[in-house]
């Protein structure tokens, strides 16, 4: 068989009205479509991180930009206190955030959705076109990534969803500067490899490399000079591309630069256990989801509906909720690869040996060469989620569907039959697996949810929606199949290239969205508050909450209330919250599982250790509720929080009765024990700082002035003649400054985690402040590749004299 257009031949030239007309319309149309409750009934997004993370982390932006009258270096709204500008989960520079300084909070927030899923449809659209792939075949592409599993399961996970919108315009980029594109091109690749950096996540960074050598291998005028490195590195184009990288790797420094060092201060920077990585490895059976993307469980029927819950934990979701990339792409995949496997082009073959590394590093602890890899790349070790690779795995497949798509338009009527094979095979395959999970159900007189945890009546409603679900993708299916088969009759709509492609891409967007649509979780933005959160903004507490309700495994009528750090919304400051993404610093985060398995273990002294702290109230699951089946009963008419408040919280700053030298969390646990109620008047610090200050330090009077973010100041007067050691009931760290009387003094570690200053006897000025040269540095470096780039875009374009001459 004689591949039907050269390989490296420019696309057809199909209509640019109806080719890109049809591509916005179906866009938009499919945003529309899946986002129509956000859009039109002002309902937020609930799913997963977004309601427990995102949204109360993105409410502190424009507060925190406020208090702190210049750039939000501290959040003291966290744990006590955290990193906030250089935290890249916060994603303060990249310009989605900006909105939350512009627009009303509900809008901003919808955006942070909305739009990374346009972009990435118009990305991934560009990078088709780059590649030599007809417009019908871009646009088909681009309504892939868009509305993708992959993308859409990641509208919860705003960094991943930031990074992976802009990565096609990398790829694209570096390939039109590889081929000798100019320094508007240049300028272009550090603009969007620039957003991609500014979006702070690791993963999709470390992706990018084998997905730009397939970019480059793929494109024969681009692969001649990728003989060797040097090579590749020296060739003018080379140099150029090299140069693009790097003054997007340097447009990214205000979020890489600080990030980097904060992740040296966290639980990663010592690498995760491996145990971590197997609850979210990606388990071979998943492959089944790209053809039928529902056959493994129905995400939105609550808890432990995913049958794969053995791989995933107790939630019993895995953390890329989807991977369906529609039948019809699954069908143009297989008609490219059966081309690969027939004509052998040169340019699929580095697409498909990327997404096969992409499945391998998915599969995580699921597969033997997960062990290796994290020993041989040490990046590995602190990542814990292995089923992000499945975007080096899916990527690569919406790029050979076009392909495919190619073939079917142009190849003739042999490939559109070999299509039309595939897709039979599709629809028997798929028939065949529910049909074989039906019927083991049947003889076993359970189901695959029922046997993992799910509830009889659960497992009956799963299996009824997979027959719905079956009966849906056989519809899809045959209607491909019609389609393909109408292409070669004559006559009709069908049988031009413009109505054939038009069909099977509505088509498309149709599979997409119906299963797409239940990833997508939204609920009113103005809900009734419970009456414990109200109580907390009516009467402001003296100190941070505690949110223990957080700490219980399970779920109830009010459960997006029980995720933390939801009371941040309402600007409540809290403590000893669970921390999410593991980038809160080492010390703070022992210190909060230490107290964790403390309260446990011994509930009576609770009380003092909260008092110690400053904690003024706690958050709890309400007297009377009992766990049944990973759910809250509680008593009718009642809600699930109630607010305790701790009696005679210590202030922000107060002076220690007593000091006691303390090694680690164990020795602070036998301290605890030890004292018992006492713990509420000490402080513990290191033995090395501990030595030369007496046990009992002298009383003294506290008075707070002009607290802000990053700088507080206190009037201190020290009773003598031993000096007075004044504790801090705010997170240590190295980046905050204590001055006496304008002199720098050393700012101690106490209790774990947090702060503590020496002060002598008499009448004293103790200033803290923060500061971090990193994120200065980082912004400065930002601001002028941003210069630099924008200037080979609009130089490069300047006309020159004497040229129209």
């Amino acid at each position: 068989m004689k591949d039907p257009r050269p390989e490296g031949s420019p696309p057809a030239a199909f209509s640019f009205s109806w080719s890109s007309v049809s591509f916005g319309a179906l866009l938009v149309l499919g945003a529309v479509a899946l986002f129509w409750t956000a859009l039109f009934r002002d309902e937020v997004f609930l799913n997963r991180d977004l309601w427990s993370y995102y949204l109360p982390a993105k409410s502190l932006v424009k507060r925190l930009w406020s208090e702190s009258g210049s750039v939000p270096l501290w959040n003291p709204y966290f744990a006590q206190g955290q990193p906030f500008a250089a935290n890249p989960e916060h994603e303060l520079w990249h310009p989605m955030t900006a909105l939350f300084l512009v627009l009303p909070f509900a809008w901003a927030f919808r955006l942070q959705v909305i739009l990374p899923v346009l972009v990435a449809g118009l990305a991934m659209s560009f990078l088709q076109r780059t590649l030599g792939r007809s417009r019908f075949a871009a646009a088909l592409g681009g309504l892939v990534w868009a509305f993708g599993g992959y993308t859409i399961s990641t509208t919860n996970l705003l960094p991943i969803l930031f990074a992976v919108a802009v990565l096609p315009f990398v790829l694209a980029f570096t390939l039109r500067v590889a081929r000798g594109g100019g320094a508007s091109d240049v300028g272009a690749l550090a603009l969007v490899f620039g957003l991609e950096c500014l979006a702070g996540e690791p993963s999709t960074l470390l992706m990018t490399p084998p997905l730009l050598i397939a970019v480059l291998l793929s494109d024969r005028r681009t692969s001649r000079n990728m003989g060797s490195a040097s090579r590749a590195i020296l060739f003018p184009a080379g140099s150029k591309m090299v140069a693009g990288l790097a003054l997007g790797t340097l447009l990214g420094a205000a979020t890489l630069l600080p990030g980097l060092r904060l992740f040296g201060k966290t639980l990663r920077a010592e690498g995760l256990p491996e145990e971590m990585t197997k609850v979210w490895s990606f388990p071979l059976v998943r492959i089944s989801e790209l053809i039928f993307p529902r056959v493994l469980g129905h995400l939105w029927l609550g808890r432990g509906a995913y049958w794969g819950r053995s791989f995933y934990g107790a939630e019993g979701t895995p953390f890329i909720y989807s991977i369906y990339p529609g039948l019809l792409t699954a069908a143009l995949a297989l008609v490219a690869i059966g081309a690969l496997v027939r004509l052998r082009p040169r340019s699929l073959a580095p697409w498909a040996l990327v997404s096969g590394l992409g499945l391998v590093l998915a599969l995580g602890s699921n597969s033997p060469a997960w062990r290796a890899m994290r020993a041989v790349v040490p990046i590995l070790r602190g990542l814990r989620y292995p089923e992000k690779f499945s975007l080096l795995f899916e990527l690569p497949l919406v790029v050979i569907a076009g392909v495919g798509f190619d073939l079917v338009l142009r190849g003739g009527p042999r490939f559109r039959r070999f299509a039309i094979r595939g897709v039979a095979a599709l629809i028997t395959l798929i028939a065949s697996c529910v049909g074989t999970i039906l019927v083991q159900g049947a003889i076993s007189g359970s189901s695959y949810w029922s046997r993992y945890g799910g509830s009889l009546s659960m497992a009956a409603f799963a299996e009824q929606a997979l027959r719905r679900d079956l009966a849906i993708s056989v519809a899809f299916g045959i209607l491909v199949i019609g389609i393909l088969w109408f292409r070669d009759r004559r006559g009709g709509v069908l049988t031009t290239t413009r109505g054939f492609a038009l069909a099977l891409l509505v088509l498309l967007v149709a599979d997409l969205v119906v299963f797409a649509a239940p990833l997508i979780e939204t609920g009113p933005r103005h809900r009734e508050l419970p009456r414990a959160i109200a109580q907390l903004r009516e009467n402001p507490l003296p100190g941070p909450v505690f949110h223990a309700a957080s700490w219980t495994n399970g779920n109830d009528p009010d459960s997006t209330f029980l995720r933390p750090p939801l009371p941040v919304y309402w600007g409540i400051p809290m403590a000893l919250e669970t921390d999410f993404d593991l980038t809160e610093l080492v010390w703070s985060q022992r210190a909060s599982m230490a107290i964790q398995k403390i309260l446990r273990e011994t509930p009576a002294l609770g009380e003092p250790i909260l008092r110690r702290r400053g904690i003024a109230a706690v958050l709890q699951i309400r007297a009377g509720s009992r766990l049944e089946g990973g759910d809250f009963v509680i008593p009718r008419g009642e809600e699930s929080l109630e607010l305790r408040r701790v009696a005679s919280p210590k202030a922000f700053a107060f002076c220690a009765a007593t000091l006691w030298p303390v090694h680690g969390e164990r020795e602070w646990r036998d301290l605890v024990l030890k004292l018992r109620s006492g713990v509420a008047h000490a402080a513990t610090l290191a033995p090395e700082d501990a030595a030369s200050l007496p046990r009992t330090p002298a009383p003294c009077r506290v008075e707070i002035r002009r607290p802000r973010p990053e700088r507080v100041e206190l009037d201190v007067e020290a009773a003598g003649p031993e000096v007075s050691f004044l504790a801090i009931n705010q997170t240590w760290d190295d980046l905050w400054t204590a001055r006496l009387d304008g002199k720098t003094v050393p700012l101690l570690r106490t209790d774990l985690a947090l702060s503590g200053v020496v002060v002598p006897a008499g009448k004293h000025r103790v200033e803290l402040t923060y500061s971090d040269s990193f994120v200065t540095a980082g912004l400065g470096i930002s601001v002028a590749a941003l210069v630099a780039a924008l200037s080979l875009i609009l130089l490069s374009r300047r006309p020159v004299a004497g040229r129209a001459a």
